[in-house]
Parts: structure tokens; C-alpha cells; sequence
């Protein structure tokens, strides 16, 4: 699988490391590299290699239009991108970057225990930060996937970068990301059966509050209200491994076509 962020003179080794090895049954997988390279079309174009992009940002904002590949077979990570590629006409196929066995359901009375996974720009995580300390002292606030502390307050936790978020430890999970186009650590805590307060962004945060009613969705922070008693989300019913099965090993077993 060659990776978002790998540059092209490696992306070229890549492609000369696949024209001396690569099969006619192997499937190659790109994530979403920035500009394909020239070398890279050609080789697909004239071997006629099995070559997907996996999208997972919306690349039909002008300044992500780049990202999309019409020569190459597409993979969304997002139902609501791969419907708008669609009606212009981009044929692509939805696989969610994971997929889980199975979600717990849980309720809860009051809650004070809330965790947030990832700290870059884009989470908006030192916002989320100051507001807890702030306006939330009597709820404590858990940071995973932080290697800066950014303020100390009592009730936020640094808790680092760890294998696994032991989501279970928390009752609810909290996003206050400017864009998501899958949400991993959302449907992870889902499995978990935590309480979901997202924000109101397109791609993902939007889609899931759409089809779970028991999701927290915001515009701000400071408009967050908080209930005596809550259900925890259930949006990761719908990336059941068995419902994404099929279309995992037609992809992996090269029978999807465009």
C-alpha cells in the first residue's frame, strides 16, 4: 500500500520496485497521494495493473481536486463523498477504514468523564481544552494522542499516545473537529458503548448524527446542553465487518471494476 505523505522521488522507487515484481493478481492500494505522480499513471495505464485510491478528504473542494485520480479505480472512506463523486459522474466504491465485530449499548445517568482522541490543528483540541477547563470544571476532559501538554487545568488529563484508547474507562467521547471524512476514534467509542457529542461538520459528524438519533451534535461548544440520562451512540452498527465483507474481498480479490 503506498501511504498519504510519501514523497515522489520514493513514490518513483516504489513504481520500479513494482514493475520487477508486481503479478497480474496483486492489488495495488494508494492512500490518497497528493498529485500522482506521472510515473505511477503510466505504469498503471500500460500494465493495466488493479490500482485503487482510497479518499479521505474531501477532494472536491477546490483545493483537494488534485487528490482525485479519474484513471484509477476509487475507494471512499465516506458514503456521503462517494454519493457527490457520483453525481459528477466519478465512479467509487465505500469501504469504511475499519470495521467493528461488534457495539455494546449502554445508558447512563449524568455524565462526567468524557475523552477526545487526536490533537492536530484540525481537531480544534485546545479549544475543547480551555472549555472544559473553563466552563466545565465539575466534568473531567481525557486527552489521547497528545505529546504537548498545552494548559493545565484540575479536570483535564493528558493521557499521551497509547497502543489503544481504553475507551471503556470513559462514558462519552467528544469531537470538536473542523472536518472529518470517516471518523475512526467516533466509531471506536461507539463500540464501546460511550455517548457521542460531536460537532456539526461535514463529512462524517453531519452523516452519523443523521442516523443516530442518540448523538450530541453541536454547532459550539458554549451550546452545549447536558441531560439527566442518556443512550450511548450506536452509528458503529453500521460498520458491522459483516456488512463490509463482500466488498472488502472484492476489492482485495480484484473483481471490482469500473
Amino acid at each position: 500500500m503506498i501511504e498519504q505523505g510519501t514523497n515522489d522521488t520514493l513514490l518513483e522507487s516504489m513504481v520500479d520496485y513494482l514493475v520487477d515484481n508486481c503479478n497480474s493478481s496483486d492489488v495495488i492500494i494508494s492512500d490518497e497521494v497528493i498529485g500522482q505522480p506521472l510515473k505511477i499513471k503510466r505504469f498503471v495505464v500500460n500494465t493495466n495493473k488493479k490500482f485503487f485510491t482510497v479518499l479521505h478528504h474531501n477532494v472536491l473542494s477546490p483545493k483537494m481536486r488534485a487528490n482525485i485520480c479519474r484513471w484509477s479505480k476509487i475507494i471512499s472512506s465516506s458514503e456521503v463523498l462517494q454519493e457527490r463523486l457520483e453525481k459528477v459522474d466519478i465512479k467509487t466504491t465505500f469501504l469504511p477504514p475499519i470495521t467493528v465485530d461488534k457495539v455494546e449499548r449502554k445508558t447512563y445517568q449524568n455524565l462526567d468523564n468524557f475523552c477526545t482522541v487526536g490533537v492536530s490543528d484540525v481537531k480544534r483540541v485546545t479549544e475543547l481544552i480551555d472549555y472544559f477547563g473553563q466552563q466545565l470544571p465539575d466534568k473531567t476532559l481525557t486527552v489521547y494522542g497528545n505529546e504537548t501538554i498545552y494548559k493545565q487545568y484540575d479536570n483535564v488529563v493528558y493521557a499521551g499516545i497509547l497502543d489503544q484508547v481504553p475507551y471503556e474507562k470513559h462514558q462519552a467521547y467528544i469531537s470538536n473537529s473542523e472536518s472529518e471524512c470517516f471518523a475512526n476514534s467516533a466509531i471506536e467509542a461507539s463500540t464501546h458503548g460511550l455517548v457521542l457529542f460531536l460537532s456539526k461538520v461535514d463529512l462524517a459528524h453531519n452523516y452519523y448524527a443523521k442516523m443516530d438519533s442518540n448523538i450530541e451534535a453541536f454547532e459550539k461548544l458554549s451550546e452545549l446542553e447536558f441531560k439527566d440520562y442518556y443512550h450511548s451512540s450506536t452509528i458503529a452498527e453500521h460498520y458491522l465487518t459483516e456488512k463490509h465483507l463482500t466488498a472488502y474481498q472484492r476489492i482485495l480479490g480484484g473483481t471490482y471494476a469500473n
